[in-house]
């Protein structure tokens, strides 16, 4: 899949991303995904102790954060065209965080086989 820059319609990037995903059915699960999500957070929110929506939302954006860095294979600018959002917001969250690398957090592995390039693991 290649992702077009905004500022630059001539820049691609490419990430690999299987070619059996289909679309509409990622879009629908992503909406039933955030629905059961906010559904959990206010349930357990009403029946147990409180998760403040801050901790909660940051929780939420650091992870994204780490998940689109083991996408983008590190790569901060691809990261951020990614998620939508200006490099130096990024490097800003990242340092916010203190997210330092792959190294530095819990891989997931899945993840990071599903955006690989199929031949960097053929090469192997």
């Amino acid at each position: 899949m290649s992702i077009l820059k905004k500022n630059d319609p001539e820049k691609i990037i490419d990430i690999h991303i299987p070619e059996n995903v289909d679309i509409s059915r990622v879009k629908k699960e992503m909406y039933e995904s955030i629905t059961n999500l906010i559904n959990n957070y206010l349930l357990k929110n009403c029946v147990s102790e409180r998760l403040p929506m801050k901790l909660f939302m940051n929780y939420l954006e650091e992870e994204l954060i780490k998940k689109t860095l083991i996408i983008s294979k590190g790569n901060q600018k691809v990261a951020s065209i990614i998620l939508g959002i200006k490099a130096s917001t990024l490097n800003e969250k990242i340092r916010k965080y203190d997210i330092k690398g792959p190294g530095s957090y819990k891989i997931d592995i899945e993840l990071f086989h599903l955006f690989q390039n199929k031949e960097r693991f053929e090469q192997e």
